[in-house]
């Protein structure tokens, strides 16, 4: 009967060992290859949705990605270009493309709610948010979003030409890496041509090679960036040596703007 009861205990103990595992992470493939799981971007974003834990999502950057316009819902999700094909085994440095133009009016990638978003070596082009908020990224929401290698070009918004970040709630941070550029983004209606930032969020761009430059917000303020109300910023970049904010152009503030939030 001892025997039996130690047994018993160690089965017991091998359950609980088991159930208290953390959740595994998985990389989703997306692209139109032959190795790639999902012929769309928002499918894998879906799919990694469903999938507890912090995953990744593979962008094969020989594919064509037009008429975007991704939702990131409450998840811990890297966005990855740096892989040509979804079979490629090492990074290849291309980095992938993907594009508004074609589709609905709205930002390229919307995200909400909580958590860990992270961007690499992705360009993120032709966004059309003309009536809403961030042509390239419209953020709405807490945690980061992380830009590593990340170029937003020619994304046109009412409010937030490139990006528009909110921190909703809890502290919201966005952090540009190096090699990240926003270039020529518009904001129509409102300010912030390039990154505007609202609520509780906060902008780091302190590595080297970051530029933000030629946005433009005439009838607003801040054609490089606009803090409005309690949005905080630490920009330390040396840019490519010539600055980081740089021939930006606005109704008030072309390089950047701290206002009072009257929009």
């Amino acid at each position: 009967m001892k025997t039996k009861r130690f047994r018993l205990q160690i089965a017991t103990l091998a359950i609980l060992g088991a159930a208290a595992l953390p959740a595994q992470a998985a990389v989703f493939l997306a692209g139109t290859d032959a190795g790639c799981q999902f012929a769309s971007i928002q499918a894998a974003v879906n799919a990694a949705a469903a999938n507890p834990g912090a995953d990744t999502v593979r962008i094969a950057s020989s594919g064509t990605y037009t008429a975007q316009a991704i939702t990131i819902g409450a998840q811990d999700l890297t966005i990855d270009g740096d892989f040509a094909n979804c079979t490629d085994a090492t990074p290849s440095g291309g980095g992938a493309s993907v594009s508004g133009q074609g589709g609905a009016t709205a930002a390229v990638f919307r995200i909400t709610g909580a958590g860990s978003r992270r961007f690499k070596n992705v360009t993120i082009i032709r966004g059309d948010n003309v009536a809403g908020d961030g042509g390239g990224i419209s953020f709405d929401g807490s945690g980061e979003l992380v830009l590593s290698k990340v170029t937003l070009l020619i994304n046109v918004a009412g409010f937030g030409g490139a990006i528009n970040f909110r921190g909703a709630g809890a502290p919201a941070v966005l952090t540009l890496l190096a090699n990240t550029n926003v270039l020529q983004n518009q904001a129509l209606t409102g300010g912030g041509g390039g990154i505007r930032l609202e609520g509780n969020g906060q902008l780091f761009a302190e590595e080297p090679r970051i530029v933000i430059s030629d946005n433009l917000a005439p009838n607003g303020e801040g054609g490089g960036v606009l803090l409005l109300d309690d949005a905080q910023a630490t920009i330390s970049s040396e840019g490519f040596g010539a600055g980081v904010i740089i021939n930006n152009s606005a109704r008030n503030g072309g390089g950047a703007a701290v206002v009072a939030n009257t929009e």
